[in-house]
């Protein structure tokens, strides 16, 4: 896999993890939120990091 395809799967992700934020967020219990965080800054993934 090259980097460009990468950089696309890993954007792909991260916008399936904002749309679950979006949709689930309110009723994610704490561990689940606190996971989701730490993803967020484990990837670097900063369109989640300005849901949490």
């Amino acid at each position: 896999m090259d980097q460009l395809e990468q950089k696309r799967m890993d954007s792909a992700l991260e916008a399936k993890a904002c749309a679950l934020m979006r949709q689930y967020g309110f009723f994610l219990p704490g561990p689940a939120k606190t996971f989701f965080r730490e993803l967020a800054d484990y990837l670097n993934w900063n369109n989640l990091k300005g849901m949490m």
